[in-house]
């Protein structure tokens, strides 16, 4: 829970430029999830996430856009999903556990 609280407050200080600057910005600020588990995955720590992102008071498609990619497992996925979210151009990337942190590092 406390990583969950962490990356949070990361997204939400993030996205204050973003959000306060919405004026001088067209459209919403956008999200990259990088997850290496599936959308079928048992994990809760997406829901928790998006829970967060509710209770701060953003709703994806309505005032934020998330851009979630799924390793589905494969590690070997991450370097090109990582790489996708950088060329997206996002606001900011969320993701957990080292195997996604390293794989945005060496893609940025």
């Amino acid at each position: 829970m406390r990583r969950i609280g962490l990356a949070i407050l990361a997204v939400s200080l993030a996205l204050a430029p973003v959000v306060s600057g919405a004026q001088q910005r067209a459209g919403m600020p956008r999200v990259g999830v990088l997850r290496l588990d599936s959308p079928q995955s048992t994990d809760r720590s997406l829901s928790e996430f998006l829970q967060g992102l509710r209770e701060l008071g953003y709703t994806h498609g309505r005032n934020i856009a998330l851009e979630i990619r799924w390793a589905e497992e494969r590690l070997e996925r991450l370097p090109a999903l990582a790489a996708d979210l950088v060329r997206l151009k996002v606001d900011v990337i969320v993701t957990h556990g080292p195997a996604g942190i390293t794989q945005l590092m060496t893609s940025a």
